[in-house]
């Protein structure tokens, strides 16, 4: 994956699948949920984690995209 193309890419809704119920977890942008893609390079790995922001821009919290189902990027975005 090229970390310069995904780095801060914004993102709409995020499915993480729940491996004790049927209906999983999904997490969607909106006015109060930012949420975006942090990847970055460190010379020997690439490091890859999905953002959740408040209305604020402040980092609620980050988490490992390993685990996701599917993403759908921002249709703003190009």
């Amino acid at each position: 994956m090229n970390t310069d193309k995904m780095n801060g890419k914004k993102i709409y809704a995020v499915w993480w699948p729940d491996t004790e119920s049927e209906k999983g977890v999904n997490l969607k942008s909106g006015k109060n949920i930012q949420l975006e893609m942090s990847a970055t390079y460190h010379g020997d790995h690439e490091e890859f984690w999905i953002v959740h922001k408040n209305a604020d821009g402040k980092e609620i919290s980050r988490h490992n995209p390993r685990y996701v189902e599917t993403i759908i990027w921002d249709r703003n975005e190009p």
